[in-house]
């Protein structure tokens, strides 16, 4: 009822904004400017406060899965390394053959869970045909820095030893769930672990410590509150460096790490700090595929329901996830 209540409020909102010639973006569909603010609707209250996370994230709401998308889809819940987890299973799929995807969702490292992500991460999962694993980390203020990364780690090393082959494991996550996503990576490959296939990061907040550029010009577009973002990452470093290559992938070696598939909404508050990524990335080799999404916001797959071209950049995530299992 409160997700139902929030989206009334969200419509009447927008259609009184657009009807006084106030609308967000002159490109922006009326639907997709509604899902942009629903987005934000997600970071109100407790996220603005860290103190108070842990009361935000008992009442979050469930993104529910479309209809069709869900009879083609086997859910469970359990867990994997002491973690919970939600996993989505093609019902079509091969265990022999078929691969893995484990995915770590975003929220500043303090709030969401998978649930929230639940209609994202189940698209990918039918896209790429891959059973995958989402994992609810532990998160800040509670348990600040590195502890979701060592719960990624964890989970990583749990698919492992399960026998999850690393040649048909993919990696993905959003925001701050593809810096964890980096980090995880840097970590396996410290230890002299096998890596994944590849890897795919939505928006990957990668440098904590950005404060200019797109975070200042997009603001008006985009949905996380800027004004909060001091305010994670003071709870989520807890005293740590900013400039720590596992909390800002940007400073990163990145020799040697997986294939990656990068996007990027051209109006979203981390365009300029995943340009700057995935320049760097290049220049020490990685192989980087970058997909920009024309007037798209924040992890803009999130809208492939009002989104024509989120949906395709769903479909391409699911051509590269398929594209990389099939090699091994």
């Amino acid at each position: 009822m409160g997700l139902f209540l929030t989206l009334i409020k969200t419509v009447w909102r927008v259609l009184l904004r657009r009807l006084t010639g106030k609308g967000k973006h002159p490109s922006w569909s009326f639907p997709y400017e509604v899902g942009v603010e629903m987005c934000g609707a997600g970071f109100i209250g407790g996220i603005d406060r860290p103190s108070t996370a842990g009361g935000q994230r008992a009442g979050e709401s469930v993104t529910p899965i479309p209809p069709p998308l869900r009879r083609r889809l086997r859910f469970e819940e359990g867990t994997l390394a002491g973690l919970p987890t939600e996993v989505h299973t093609p019902r079509d799929y091969d265990a022999t053959t078929g691969g893995t995807l484990l995915y770590i969702h975003g929220g500043g490292y303090i709030v969401c869970a998978p649930r929230t992500h639940r209609a994202l991460i189940a698209r990918l999962a039918d896209a790429g045909g891959v059973r995958t694993v989402a994992i609810d980390y532990r998160k800040a203020p509670e348990h600040p820095f590195p502890a979701g990364i060592d719960d990624g780690v964890a989970a990583y090393h749990a698919l492992l030893e399960q026998g999850v082959d690393p040649a048909k494991l993919v990696l993905a996550g959003d925001s701050a769930g593809g810096g964890l996503v980096l980090a995880v990576l840097q970590r396996v490959r410290e230890e002299g672990a096998v890596l994944p296939a590849a890897a795919v990061l939505l928006s990957p907040w990668v440098d904590v410590a950005d404060s200019s550029g797109s975070i200042v010009d997009n603001d008006r577009y985009d949905y996380l509150p800027t004004e909060s973002m001091e305010g994670w990452t003071q709870a989520y470093l807890a005293g740590a460096d900013p400039g720590s290559p596992l909390v800002s992938p940007i400073h990163a070696d990145l020799s040697g790490m997986p294939p990656m598939r990068v996007l990027t909404g051209t109006l979203e508050l981390l365009h300029d700090q995943n340009v700057a990524f995935v320049k760097r990335a290049l220049e020490q080799g990685v192989d980087v595929t970058h997909e920009l999404g024309p007037n798209e916001v924040h992890v803009y797959p999130l809208l492939a329901d009002v989104s024509p071209f989120a949906a395709r950049a769903v479909v391409g995530i699911g051509e590269f996830i398929r594209g990389h299992v099939a090699r091994a």
